[in-house]
């Protein structure tokens, strides 16, 4: 086999690696029967959940820096152990945020903001409520969400609607009521959550797109390497042809030649019938021969068929009948 032919047939495992990597246009892989694990996921969603998993955990260390600060407020005692269970619930979100299970990554994904927004109302609540300093950082919080988690929308969405209601409630408990000040925060605080929903909705349009052209480059060159590895067969099976079919030809030509020579009627009768047989078994390669050529002829690219090296012309299935290969070889024998 010829060194390029040989590298290029060896090349087909990348063809199936290609294959088992491209990802979906959605970057997802269903989890497996009965919702247990499925198949391993394409790289680009594992690092999406990756992404999630750091988002809890850099959410979790900027919430446990400030638990000193608790001290300070005279309701310590409640926001205290608030901000410690949200502290706690976020790093056990994590273990619900896997790369195996794609499905449950994404439901665990929107309860977190759903859940913190309950965490962050009850937080500002303890900590003084509309009238305490924490209460501006309520329109904060889903834009908090989208910077962390870019391209999960709805669960900065669950957030801010989780938020404008928890601080509604405290607005409305306030004294004394104001329905104007009541409803510009309601406004400034629905814009806040659509500013996180927009940003967070583009940022997860871009990361399709991006799996999307990567999905079309794995696809096409798996393509390309299934063509590489056809055209190398035809390639192969050309120059066997090729290979072969001229000594064969030179021994059909001698078995010929022994069986209609002059003296061919005093050969021995088992003598004559295994000559007679060697060219029936020549005949049958000849078939095979010409079955390869087939082959080599579908293996081709049509842009390369006509400029193929090792072909096989019509002289050599012409000498396999014999024809002037016969001639020649029995009057040089």
């Amino acid at each position: 086999m010829a060194p390029g032919a040989r590298a290029r047939v060896e090349r087909a495992p990348q063809g199936r690696a290609l294959r088992d990597s491209v990802p979906t246009v959605e970057g997802e892989k269903a989890d497996g029967p009965g919702g247990g694990p499925g198949p391993p996921p394409a790289p680009f969603l594992a690092q999406r959940i990756g992404a999630w998993r750091r988002a809890l955990v850099i959410a979790a260390a900027l919430l446990a820096v400030q638990i000193p600060m608790e001290l300070h407020y005279p309701g310590w005692r409640l926001s205290l152990p608030i901000r410690l269970g949200w502290v706690a619930f976020l790093l056990l979100a994590i273990a619900f945020i896997r790369p195996d299970r794609p499905r449950l990554a994404r439901a665990s994904a929107y309860a977190v903001g759903m859940v913190s927004g309950v965490f962050a109302s009850a937080l500002v609540a303890a900590s003084g409520g509309a009238t305490g300093p924490r209460f501006g950082f309520m329109l904060a919080f889903p834009l908090v969400v989208a910077v962390l988690a870019p391209d999960v929308p709805w669960s900065a969405g669950a957030m801010g609607v989780v938020t404008l209601l928890g601080g509604l409630l405290m607005l409305g408990a306030a004294s004394p009521r104001d329905p104007w000040f009541m409803g510009e925060w309601a406004a400034l605080s629905l814009m806040a959550t659509g500013l996180a929903v927009i940003g967070a909705a583009s940022s997860r349009r871009l990361y399709r797109a991006e799996t999307r052209a990567r999905s079309e480059r794995a696809e096409a060159l798996l393509r390309l390497a299934e063509a590489e590895r056809s055209a190398a067969v035809g390639r192969l099976a050309a120059d066997v042809a090729h290979r072969v079919g001229n000594p064969l030809a030179a021994v059909k030509a001698n078995a010929q030649f022994l069986s209609e020579c002059p003296g061919a009627a005093a050969l021995d009768p088992d003598a004559a019938r295994a000559i007679a047989e060697s060219v029936e078994s020549i005949d049958r390669v000849a078939e095979i021969l010409a079955e390869l050529r087939n082959l080599a002829e579908v293996s081709q690219p049509r842009g390369a068929r006509g400029g193929r090296a090792p072909a096989t012309g019509p002289g050599d299935a012409a000498e396999l009948e014999a024809g002037p290969g016969a001639r020649d070889v029995a009057g040089g024998g």
